[in-house]
């Protein structure tokens, strides 16, 4: 996975826009499951450039009918997460 973005700032494994976590799940509605709020987070970060992508090794496991999902395991070359309805949501899903 070239790219996790993730403009959640207020979660756990948010690192200047970028996702640290080792495994994430998309639901069937393209939400990320793994999403963690940080208390610790409480307004987002003012004037902040993100930072370039980081490379990982991230498995992303994905029940949605998405054209990337390839027999529950996401296959697009990055993803990313922003907040819609309130709740953390896959920009880069597709249906099929």
């Amino acid at each position: 996975m070239v790219g996790l973005r993730c403009k959640r700032f207020d979660c756990k494994y948010n690192k200047d826009f970028n996702c640290e976590a080792r495994n994430i799940m998309v639901t069937e509605h393209a939400c990320c499951k793994t999403f963690e709020k940080d208390k610790h987070k409480t307004e987002a970060p003012q004037n902040l450039v993100p930072q370039k992508m980081l490379q990982r090794n991230t498995d992303i496991s994905c029940e949605s009918a998405c054209i990337f999902n390839e027999e529950g395991k996401c296959i697009a070359n990055g993803i990313t997460i922003i907040e819609k309805a309130k709740a953390p949501h896959c920009v880069s899903f597709m249906p099929k």
